[in-house]
């Protein structure tokens, strides 16, 4: 929210193992991982992205889906990734509020296609990447103000590596009950 406070569930009903990290303006939570090593590995490396302040919000993402996936990932092996990132009328030409929206189905090295993927976006889309909007005056301390970085099964694919960012730049986004982005 805008007093950086994050909010994440867990259900009973998960598969081992299964758990989340809750920190100021973020939240790194999975199911069906190796461990809790992964979701510590995904938010270590989003805090460290973020203190860095190098790139932007999607390239903290994607870095942290790697740093998740080094420490062991999915139980089940790789297979998908996707990553979006919501800006108000930052997709193409403004008609839409995502500013990346990249998904890799069905791929051997699925994180490390989402990277270069994330790459060739930053080139032809090169303006909107080096021109981020300014949060308001009252939101310059808190930014982004809700972020869940997951590792989860998406769409009936077996194995599916997601990384989504819900970032309020001065702009109101519609509330996603967790349950909803959870299990």
């Amino acid at each position: 929210d805008t007093r950086g406070n994050s909010a994440s569930f867990t259900g009973s009903d998960c598969h081992d193992w299964a758990g989340h990290i809750e920190k100021p303006n973020f939240c790194a939570q999975g199911n069906i991982l190796t461990g809790k090593e992964v979701v510590n590995a995904m938010a270590a490396s989003f805090e460290q992205s973020q203190k860095k302040a190098k790139g932007g919000l999607c390239d903290w993402l994607a870095d942290a889906l790697t740093a998740g996936q080094d420490a062991g990932g999915d139980s089940r092996g790789r297979q998908s990734a996707a990553l979006l990132v919501v800006r108000k009328k930052g997709g193409y030409g403004g008609g839409n509020d995502r500013f990346v929206d990249l998904r890799v189905d069905d791929h051997k090295t699925p994180i490390i296609e989402l990277h270069r993927l994330l790459a060739l976006h930053k080139k032809i889309h090169k303006r909107a990447h080096e021109n981020p909007p300014k949060p308001r005056r009252s939101q310059c301390h808190r930014r982004p103000t809700r972020l869940n970085i997951q590792i989860r099964r998406l769409a009936g694919l077996d194995q599916t590596y997601f990384g989504c960012a819900f970032c309020r730049w001065g702009v109101t986004i519609p509330r996603v009950p967790m349950q909803s982005i959870g299990n």
